[in-house]
C-alpha cells in the first residue's frame, strides 16, 4: 500500500501476494513475495505497477530468507545462496 503521509490515508495498493521483506532502493519498491516459491519483484511507486518479477528458489524455513539493498544493488538470500540483483 501507498500512504499519503499528509492525510495518513491510503493513496494507492497494488497486490503483490504475500510480502515477507520489503526494501526501496534504485527507483523501486522491491519485496520478497511467497507464492508458491519465493519471488523478489519491483514495483514502480509511480505508476503501481509490477515492472519486474523472478522466481528465487523454494520457500525458506521460518526465519530464513531475506532482501537488503545498498551498494548499487538489491541483495537476497535463499536456501540457493546469496544472490544480487542491479536495479
Amino acid at each position: 500500500m501507498k500512504v499519503d503521509p499528509a492525510t495518513n490515508e491510503i493513496a494507492d495498493r497494488v497486490s503483490v501476494g504475500s510480502p515477507s521483506h520489503l526494501v526501496v532502493y534504485g527507483g523501486g519498491v522491491w519485496a520478497m513475495v511467497q507464492v508458491k516459491k519465493f519471488r523478489i519483484v519491483r514495483v514502480d511507486p509511480r505508476t503501481m505497477r509490477i515492472v519486474a518479477s523472478e522466481d528465487i528458489g523454494p520457500i525458506p524455513k521460518i526465519g530464513e530468507g531475506g532482501l537488503a539493498a545498498g551498494g548499487g544493488y538489491v541483495w537476497f538470500s535463499s536456501r540457493e545462496g546469496l544472490t544480487r540483483v542491479s536495479p
